[in-house]
């Protein structure tokens, strides 16, 4: 018996009575699949061992030919959702990864200048990394080599006495193609050009470098310490495969001086490894310059990295700039549903983000997407329901260990909770509810909130099992709490099913005033002000009554709330005053 009902209500006639019916959320699953094989409706390149997808266990069906695979299909789920069910969604889970897949590698080196000759290969990458220095920060807008217009992926600058950038311009597979020849045309934004202004360009090539998503991740750091050491942070997350490229840019010569082009103006830390460092003069004063080094380092699992550098010398101004290029890896072709045994549907792949090299879940579709078309609880239930799964594999091998999915659905059950209230009697407080149905129904568990927030028993009252006419029950609490006390049902089948009905407040003895503001808040922050000293903090529940968090008191009747973290919605705050426990609707809806 169902009767907690906060949803969607109709209204029949039994035995002469008016009885509420509620449409009732439910999930199903998730559930693993039976039958697996290949579907050449699609693609090339069978999947080997399509069977290791039943289960996540470090099995995996698995294809290593370059191109479009076939569908590997997953059928056969074993649903048995009720026939009141009316389904609302349905959720995909595949775990997959990528095997093997060939790194990031360095095709051309680091070389100074606005030329560059690119070898012959595949999935390249050309780089180009900016350093200046400016009376005002000096802005590249455009920026081609052999007639191909380069992407810029980062910037960044600093101003001191003197004005600092350094900028990050790449070129993928198809625009170095078409290059028609080796030079970099830099075109930069109008403004005052420095009599001793200071430029440097460096270049290089990587293959290996995936074309959808190039790079994952990158930082930015500045400072005008004049500390030799430096630690740069914050960290920057990496991938399996890929290459971390850093370049440094120091407003000053070393001591003592470098000749223009003179190396060794840095040091780096462990884990990099060193492809260019130069000293580019001031063309009024040939001990003034730049400083530029790049670095760069393998990286062999996902993590994180942070670079750390000696200057030879005093700085001023400093600049690093970190990015994590990623190495080509599969991507998904198509991902459908199975209905009658026919793919059918909205394709959810998600077709320009590549594999993880490690098994890793992706979910497609949710509890209320139905994928582009209709379901019947028939063509869940039955062994032809599944889906499909079709790759693009471009580097190493593409695996699935696992396809599982999870059915949303509403099903109409009728609401026999009619009355549920409180009241004080005396020194206790009597509670009474009334049922107009009672299906399968064992007992009903009656709990009271505590004062740190927690629901406990206090007592039960055993059910009718089943049963059409109206019932009346009623609990005498003999202990209860001072201040405000909150109450819920319980109530139990004989199948071992619960649900719980609403939660009522009755106050005892005199009241705490007090108030919450901004509610509803634009951005999560809330003030809450009392007439009394807030004791144990604040409890933050979700709309369900979910514990979320604990925001620590400051023995004062005055406490900033903050849940600027949660999303949108509605939530509860609960907090002693030593007397009493008091609860508070709020919401947060960011605009």
């Amino acid at each position: 018996m169902k009767f907690y009902a906060p949803f969607k209500y109709s209204t029949t006639f039994v035995l002469g009575l008016t009885l509420n019916f509620i449409q009732h959320a439910q999930t199903f699953g998730p559930n693993n699949s039976a039958t697996h094989t290949n579907s050449t409706s699609v693609g090339t390149f069978s999947w080997s061992n399509p069977n290791f997808v039943a289960s996540s266990d470090n099995q995996h069906a698995s294809v290593t030919n370059k191109g479009l695979t076939n569908y590997l299909s997953a059928t056969n789920f074993g649903f048995s959702l009720p026939v009141t069910t009316s389904i609302t969604g349905i959720q995909l889970d595949i775990e997959k990864s990528t095997l093997s897949p060939t790194v990031v590698t360095t095709l051309n080196g680091w070389t100074a200048g606005l030329t560059k000759t690119i070898s012959p290969g595949s999935n390249r990458m050309l780089l180009l990394i900016y350093s200046g220095e400016n009376g005002t920060l000096r802005d590249i807008t455009g920026l081609t080599y052999g007639g191909q217009s380069m992407t810029q992926i980062v910037e960044g600058g600093i101003v001191t006495s003197f004005a600092a950038k350094m900028e990050y311009w790449v070129l993928l597979e198809s625009g170095i193609a078409a290059a028609s020849n080796t030079s970099f045309v830099p075109n930069f934004a109008a403004g005052a050009v420095s009599a001793d202004v200071v430029n440097f360009y460096a270049s290089a090539v990587y293959a290996g470098v995936d074309q959808m998503l190039p790079f994952t991740s990158t930082q930015i750091f500045t400072t005008s310490a004049t500390a030799t050491t430096l630690a740069v942070s914050p960290t920057l997350a990496t991938t399996g495969g890929g290459m971390v490229v850093s370049a440094i840019h120091c407003g000053n010569n070393t001591t003592p001086n470098r000749t223009p082009g003179g190396t060794n103006t840095y040091s780096v830390s462990a884990g990099f490894t060193e492809v260019l460092d130069t000293y580019t003069a001031n063309p009024t004063a040939t001990a003034s310059g730049i400083c530029t080094q790049i670095s760069q380092q393998s990286i062999t699992a996902a993590g994180t990295v942070a670079p750390s550098y000696t200057f030879a010398g005093t700085p001023n101004r400093q600049i690093v700039i970190y990015t994590n290029l990623t190495c080509i890896r599969e991507l998904d072709n198509s991902v459908r549903l199975v209905k009658g045994g026919l793919e059918t549907g909205s394709n959810l792949a998600y077709t320009v983000f590549p594999w993880n090299t490690v098994d890793t879940y992706t979910s497609y579709g949710s509890s209320s997407n139905l994928w582009g078309t209709t379901w019947s609880v028939a063509e869940i239930n039955a062994s032809n329901f599944g889906a499909v799964l079709s790759a693009s594999v471009s580097n190493g091998t593409a695996r699935v260990d696992h396809m599982r999915i999870t059915v949303t659905g509403i099903s109409t059950l009728p609401v026999e909770l009619i009355h549920f209230y409180g009241k004080e009697q005396g020194k206790h407080i009597l509670l009474e509810w009334q049922t107009a149905s009672e299906k399968q129904n064992k007992q009903f568990v009656i709990e009271r909130m505590s004062s740190l927030g927690v629901f406990s028993e206090i007592g039960t009252r055993k059910g009718k099992g089943n049963s059409l006419v109206i019932n009346s029950y009623e609990f005498l609490d003999d202990a209860p709490l001072a201040g405000v006390n909150y109450y819920r049902i319980r109530q139990e089948d004989f199948d071992g099913h619960y649900d719980y009905s609403k939660i009522i407040s009755i106050h005892r003895g005199e009241e705490t005033i007090f108030t919450v503001y901004p509610n509803p808040s634009s951005d999560g922050n809330f003030n809450l002000v009392s007439d009394q000293i807030i004791h144990e903090g604040v409890y933050i529940y979700s709309s369900d009554m979910k514990l979320i968090k604990r925001v620590e008191g400051n023995n004062s009747p005055a406490l900033e709330i903050s849940i600027t973290e949660l999303a949108d919605g509605v939530y509860f705050l609960l907090f002693n005053t030593g007397s009493e426990q008091k609860i508070k609707k709020v919401e947060k809806f960011c605009r």
